[in-house]
C-alpha cells in the first residue's frame, strides 16, 4: 500500500485547471466538498503520481487498484519545506 500526500503548497494553475477539466467542477466547488467523488480522488492521485513519474497518465490513475491507494492525505507540507 501507498499514501499519497496532495501538497496544496506544491499544487500548479496547471494542476487546478486538469483536476478541474477531469472532475467536471471548478476548484472552489471541490474544495467545499465535504464529500468529494471519486473522481477527484483519481484526479488527486494523478497529478501526485506523475509529480515523480511524468509519464503517469490518468489512464495508470484510472488502473490503480484501491487496496494500493492507503490514503490520500490533502494538506501542506507538514515540515514547512518549499518545493
Amino acid at each position: 500500500m501507498s499514501e499519497f500526500t496532495f501538497d496544496l503548497d506544491k499544487v500548479t494553475v496547471g494542476d487546478i485547471v486538469d483536476i478541474e477539466d477531469t472532475v467536471g467542477m471548478a476548484w472552489d466547488d471541490i474544495v467545499d466538498m465535504d464529500s468529494p467523488p471519486t473522481k477527484v480522488l483519481l484526479a488527486m492521485l494523478w497529478i501526485v503520481k506523475r509529480r515523480d513519474d511524468p509519464n503517469f497518465t490518468l489512464e495508470d490513475a484510472r488502473n490503480t487498484p484501491l487496496a494500493e491507494v492507503q490514503a490520500l492525505t490533502v494538506g501542506a507540507d507538514p515540515t514547512g519545506a518549499a518545493g
